[in-house]
């Protein structure tokens, strides 16, 4: 009885802990989705800046 209630609460906690690596992950993949729309966004910017420039040289 003692061993099936260890059990139970070792399975508890592994569940536990399932449920928070799979937190982590989800944050971790929002990051990266963060992640490349800044960089986007970067590009986006050089492109006008390198643009700019252009038209500037030409005038």
């Amino acid at each position: 009885m003692a061993l099936q209630v260890g059990t139970m609460a070792l399975s508890a906690t592994t569940m536990a802990l399932q449920v928070e690596t799979m937190a982590l992950s989800a944050t971790t993949m929002l990051l990266q989705v963060r992640t490349m729309a800044l960089s986007s966004t970067t590009m986006a910017l050089q492109e006008v800046t390198f643009n700019s420039v252009a038209i500037a040289i030409t005038i």
